[in-house]
């Protein structure tokens, strides 16, 4: 009888348990938004300005999709600072360049020739996440090598780029690259299943696309770049002006970062997107105008689209509270 009452006294008696913190409460709460999907969720947040990152699966690696058009953006205005090219240059573009998109692709089907500046090739590659100027502009720079090591210089590790929108379209897909233009290659591709009967067998091919290493960053690495793209440690001040000013143009993704932000707080911001994936990159500004960076990547999710933006917006909104007050 003592043992049973001794043992309703401990039971009864207050525990005493350390109280979790705020970024504690928030990378649980990013934890649970995350279980909202089968697929896998990377986050990484920070205040500009702070030491301390916030997130979840911050150090995997995932695909950038169309996120990596900031690391070409930045590398060419990078060459543009150092007089090796001018912003204002013409440039033709290449109709083997031409990848379907909003942009150029509905242009140059109906008039071939078409040149653009540039700074017009990196505003439709980074508004409208337009392909064709990004593979344009990788052809203009030199290739990935210079956006890779533009990524050095700055002191950026875990992210990479390998290949242009074709390319790694090709691999996203399971397509085998052939000599003509990226619609060219699409359309024999499928006309070659047709005739052979051969399936492609899509799980796989999405699996395999989101363990290569190559077109992939961490969310850490992220968010570095775009810290120090903010703080002016990327470029120089007028190069970060122009770069952030076309980020805060960007008409994709309104349902993301942005989606359950206050109206008309202030994101500059890149998406991406392909089959199971859904990424959103950006800088947020706070009311009393201090920002934060977060990236947030989903890949090998097989439910709707709309469900991956809503983890995205999710994520973003309890970002933004949070910050708000620590």
């Amino acid at each position: 009888m003592w043992t049973a009452l001794a043992a309703l006294v401990l039971l009864s008696s207050p525990v005493f348990v350390q109280a979790a913190t705020p970024a504690e409460r928030l990378e649980a709460e990013i934890a649970r938004i995350a279980a909202g999907t089968k697929g896998e969720v990377g986050v990484a947040m920070r205040r500009i300005g702070s030491d301390t990152t916030i997130g979840y699966n911050l150090r995997q690696r995932f695909p950038m999709a169309s996120t990596f058009k900031i690391a070409v953006a930045g590398a060419t205005l990078a060459m543009a600072e150092r007089n090796e090219i001018t912003l204002q240059e013409m440039v033709m573009v290449d109709p083997l360049l031409v990848v379907p998109s909003d942009g150029i692709d509905k242009m140059a089907r109906h008039h071939p020739g078409v040149m653009l500046s540039v700074l017009n090739l990196i505003n439709l590659a980074l508004t409208v996440s337009d392909n064709t100027a990004t593979d344009v502009l990788l052809s203009k720079i030199g290739g990935v090598d210079t956006v890779n090591d533009w990524l050095k210089s700055i002191g950026i590790k875990g992210q990479r780029v390998d290949s242009n929108v074709a390319h790694l379209l090709y691999r996203a897909y399971g397509v085998k690259p052939g000599e003509g233009s990226y619609r060219q290659n699409i359309q024999d591709a499928a006309r070659e299943r047709r005739a052979t009967g051969r399936k492609i067998d899509v799980l796989s091919v999405r699996r395999r696309f989101a363990a290569d290493p190559r077109d992939s960053s961490t969310p850490l690495a992220m968010v570095d770049l775009l810290e120090k793209i903010q703080t002016g440690a990327a470029l120089g001040a007028e190069a970060t002006h122009i770069l952030l000013d076309i980020m805060d143009k960007a008409t994709s993704g309104k349902n993301r970062l942005a989606g359950r932000l206050p109206e008309n707080t202030p994101v500059a911001h890149k998406t991406g997107t392909l089959a199971g994936m859904a990424n959103d990159a950006g800088l947020v500004e706070l009311p009393d105008g201090s920002k934060f960076a977060i990236a947030v990547f989903i890949k090998l999710d097989e439910g709707s689209l709309a469900a991956r933006e809503r983890i995205i917006a999710n994520i973003s909104r309890a970002a933004y509270d949070y910050y708000l007050y620590f």
